[in-house]
C-alpha cells in the first residue's frame, strides 16, 4: 500500500512540471500562429497538443527525477537559481513570442475630408500600424473613389465631392497612420473612435511629397489590456527557458555531486574562468565577414517559422554550403525577439536593444556559440581531465571562433562526444575476454553515432574524427576476431544511425537530398580552387601553434557592441602546442584515437586548397588532450630534477 502511495506521489511529481510545460509550448504555439481568435477548433488542437505533451513528458521527467536522485533542498535551491537566470535572459534579451491582439479592445478609426476642395485632387494611403502590424488598407470601410495601386490606395477627389475610410479592429495602445503629401492637399479629420479628434494637413511643405506619420495613442483602458497580452505572452517563453535551464543545472549537480569535494570546486573554478573568458570575447571581439552570413542565414530560417512556413525552410539555397543545424539554432533568438513589445509597453531600453535585426542576431548568435563552448569545456573537465578543460578554455583559437557567431562551437562539442564514447565503448570490447550481446555498452556507441551525424549536420568538416573512429573498429576486428559478427552489426547500426541523424539535423537535405550534397561539395571544390594560394601549405602549423593576437589595432569592422581596442584577455597556444609535442608518446599508449583525430584533422588542413585559421578547430581538443599528458610528463621530469641532491629550487 505505502509503495503504491509514493508510486503516486511520483507519477504526481512528474506530471505537474511536465503539464506546465505543456501548457507553455501550447501558449508559444498558439502566439506563434497568425489567428488573432481563439476559435473552437484551436481550442480542441491546444487541448490535444497539451495532453499530447503532458503524457509524452511525464514519463521522461520521472524518469530523469529517478536518475539524478537530488534531495529536496537541492531542487529548490536548482529552481530558485534557474529561475534569476529566467528573468535575467528574458528581459536582458527582451524575448517575447509574436504577440495577440485578442486582449486589446475594437476601435472605430474615420478618416474623412474636412471641406471639400474646390479641384480635382489625388490622395495616397499608405497604411495604418496598429502596434503589432501593419493593418491592410483592404480592411478599411470605403467612401468615395477609392482604388488600389500595388500596396497603396489612391483617392481621386472632385471638386465638392466628399470621402472617407472607417477602419473598425483591435489596436494597440499607440497606433500611425501613414499618407503622401501632396501640393494643395488640403485637410483631413481623424476621429480616433476614443473622443478624440485632430485635422491633418496633407499639403506637402516647400514641394517635399515625403509621407507624414499621425500618430495617436490610447490610455487607461487599452495599455492595460495590452500589458495585461505582455504579461500572458511572457508566459510561454519564460516557462519553457525555466525548464531547459533547470534540467541542465539538475544534470550538472546530479553529475558533479557524486565526485570529490575537489573535483566539484575545480568543476566550478573553471566554468565561472570560461563564463568570464567568453562574456569578454563577445563584447570585445570584432566583427568578423561570416558572422554577418550566418546571421542572414539565421534570419531566414527565422521568417519561415514566423510566417508560418516551415516546410518551405529546406528549400532555402541561401549559405547553402554549410549544413543547415547550428542557423537554425541561431534561429531561435530570432524568433522570439520582442525588443519591439518591451519598448511599446515602457521598458527601459539598453543599447543592444537599438541594434539592427541582422546586429541583434550575430549578437544572440555569439551567445549561443559561447554556451556551446562552455558546453565542450564542463564535457572535458568530467569525462576527462580538468587540466584539458583548462587548455581548452584559455585556448585563443577556440577561444575566438567559440565566441562569435560562427559555425565552430556547435561540432566542436559534438564531435568530441563522438569519439570519447565511440571509444569507451570500442575500448571495453579490447579488454573483455568474454563479451556477450548484453555486455556491450550500446546506448554509448549509438549516442556516439548520433553526436556524428549532429557534427556532420552543423558542420561537415568536423566528420574527419570518423577518420579516428574507423582504424580504431578495424583494429578491434582485427586484435577480437571471435566478436566479429557482433562488431559488425554494431558497426552497420552506427552508420545507419549516424547518417539517419545527420539527415534528420540537416532540414537542407529533406528537399533534393542528392542534389543539395552535390552542390554543396561542388561549391567547396571551386572554393578551394579559387582561393588555394592565399596562404602558403605550411600555414597550418601556424594556426595550431601561434595564439590569436590579445590586441589589435582599430578597425571600421567593429562588432555591433564592439569596443576599440579589442581583442582577448590573453593567449598560450604556443605553450599547449609545445605540451601536446610532449605528450603525444602518453597519450598513443592511453587512447590512440585522440592521436589518430590529431592526424586525421592535421592532414585535412594541409591537403585542403585553402588554408583558413577556424580549420584548426577540429583538432583543437585532441591537441588540449595531449597537453595534459605533456604536462605531466613535464612535471614528473621537474619533479625527478628537484629531488636530486643539489637542485633543489629556492
Amino acid at each position: 500500500m505505502e509503495n503504491d502511495r509514493s508510486l503516486s506521489r511520483s507519477i504526481f511529481t512528474a506530471a505537474f512540471p511536465a503539464f506546465i510545460v505543456a501548457c507553455g509550448t501550447g501558449l508559444a504555439l498558439f502566439q506563434l500562429l497568425p489567428q488573432q481568435r481563439l476559435t473552437m477548433k484551436l481550442r480542441i488542437i491546444e487541448a490535444v497538443v497539451i495532453a499530447a505533451l503532458t503524457i509524452l513528458l511525464t514519463p521522461l521527467i520521472r524518469c530523469a527525477l529517478r536518475k539524478w536522485a537530488l534531495r529536496r533542498a537541492v531542487w529548490i535551491q536548482i529552481l530558485l537559481c534557474s529561475f534569476i537566470l529566467t528573468i535575467l535572459i528574458v528581459f536582458w534579451f527582451n524575448f517575447s513570442f509574436p504577440h495577440k491582439e485578442f486582449t486589446i479592445p475594437e476601435r472605430q478609426i474615420i478618416l474623412k475630408t474636412d471641406t471639400p476642395n474646390p479641384s480635382e485632387t489625388e490622395y495616397v494611403f499608405l497604411s495604418l500600424h496598429n502596434g503589432y502590424r501593419g493593418v491592410p488598407l483592404a480592411d478599411f470601410l470605403k467612401v468615395g473613389d477609392w482604388r488600389r495601386d500595388g500596396e497603396k490606395l489612391k483617392l481621386t477627389l472632385k471638386a465638392n465631392e466628399n470621402a472617407a475610410l472607417t477602419f473598425s479592429g483591435r489596436t494597440g495602445h499607440q497606433i500611425s497612420l501613414f499618407a503622401e503629401r501632396i501640393e494643395n492637399g488640403g485637410t483631413f479629420l481623424i476621429d480616433w473612435g476614443d473622443g478624440s479628434q485632430e485635422k491633418i494637413s496633407l499639403t506637402a511643405d516647400d514641394g517635399n511629397p515625403a509621407p507624414v506619420r499621425i500618430a495617436h495613442t490610447y490610455f487607461d483602458q487599452t495599455l492595460f489590456f495590452e500589458r495585461l497580452d505582455f504579461a500572458i505572452n511572457l508566459i510561454s517563453i519564460g516557462v519553457l527557458t525555466w525548464f531547459a535551464l533547470s534540467g541542465y543545472l539538475a544534470y550538472i549537480v546530479s553529475r558533479v555531486s557524486r565526485r570529490s569535494a575537489s573535483f566539484r570546486g575545480v568543476f566550478i573554478l573553471l566554468t565561472l574562468a570560461a563564463i568570464v573568458m567568453r562574456l569578454f570575447n563577445i563584447f570585445n571581439l570584432p566583427l568578423d565577414w561570416d558572422e554577418g552570413t550566418y546571421a542572414r542565414a539565421a534570419m531566414r530560417y527565422a521568417n519561415k517559422v514566423l510566417a508560418l512556413e516551415i516546410a518551405e525552410i529546406p528549400a532555402i539555397e541561401y549559405n547553402h554550403e554549410h549544413p543547415a543545424l547550428t542557423k537554425l539554432i541561431f534561429a531561435a533568438p530570432i524568433i522570439v525577439d520582442g525588443r519591439d513589445a518591451f519598448a511599446r509597453i515602457g521598458f527601459p531600453q539598453r543599447s543592444s536593444a537599438a541594434l539592427g535585426r541582422e546586429d541583434h542576431a550575430i549578437l544572440t548568435a555569439r551567445f549561443i556559440s559561447a554556451f556551446f563552448n562552455l558546453l565542450a569545456t564542463q564535457a572535458l573537465i568530467y569525462l576527462i581531465h580538468p587540466l584539458a578543460a583548462f587548455f581548452f578554455m584559455i585556448h585563443s583559437l577556440m577561444s575566438e571562433m567559440g565566441s562569435t557567431a560562427r559555425l565552430e562551437a556547435i561540432p566542436a562539442l559534438f564531435s568530441f562526444l563522438s569519439v570519447y564514447f565511440a571509444w569507451q565503448t570500442l575500448k571495453k570490447i579490447n579488454a573483455n575476454e568474454k563479451l556477450r550481446d548484453n555486455d556491450l555498452d550500446l546506448k554509448s556507441w549509438l549516442f556516439s553515432a548520433l553526436c556524428l551525424g549532429v557534427t556532420a549536420a552543423s558542420k561537415i568538416i568536423y566528420c574527419v574524427v570518423a577518420f579516428a573512429i574507423i582504424p580504431i573498429l578495424i583494429l578491434t576486428l582485427i586484435r577480437v576476431p571471435r566478436y566479429r559478427a557482433l562488431i559488425l552489426r554494431c558497426a552497420a547500426l552506427y552508420a545507419l544511425v549516424a547518417l539517419a541523424s545527420f539527415f534528420i539535423f540537416n532540414p537542407s537535405l529533406w528537399y533534393d537530398p542528392i542534389g543539395r550534397l552535390t552542390d554543396m561539395f561542388n561549391f567547396h571544390r571551386d572554393y578551394q580552387s579559387d582561393h588555394f594560394d592565399v596562404h602558403p601549405a605550411y600555414q597550418p602549423l601556424i594556426w595550431i601553434s601561434r595564439s590569436v593576437l590579445t590586441a589589435k589595432p582599430g578597425t571600421n569592422l567593429l562588432s555591433p557592441v564592439q569596443r576599440d581596442p579589442f581583442g582577448i584577455i590573453f593567449a598560450a597556444d604556443e605553450l599547449i602546442f609545445l605540451l601536446a609535442l610532449i605528450g603525444i608518446p602518453r597519450l598513443f599508449k592511453r587512447a590512440p584515437i585522440y592521436i589518430l583525430w590529431l592526424l586525421a584533422g592535421t592532414a585535412f588542413m594541409f591537403l585542403w586548397g585553402t588554408k583558413w585559421s577556424h580549420y584548426a578547430c577540429i583538432v583543437t581538443i585532441p591537441l588540449c588532450i595531449s597537453a595534459m599528458f605533456g604536462t605531466y610528463a613535464a612535471a614528473q621530469k621537474i619533479f625527478k630534477y628537484n629531488a636530486e641532491s643539489g637542485n633543489e629550487p629556492y
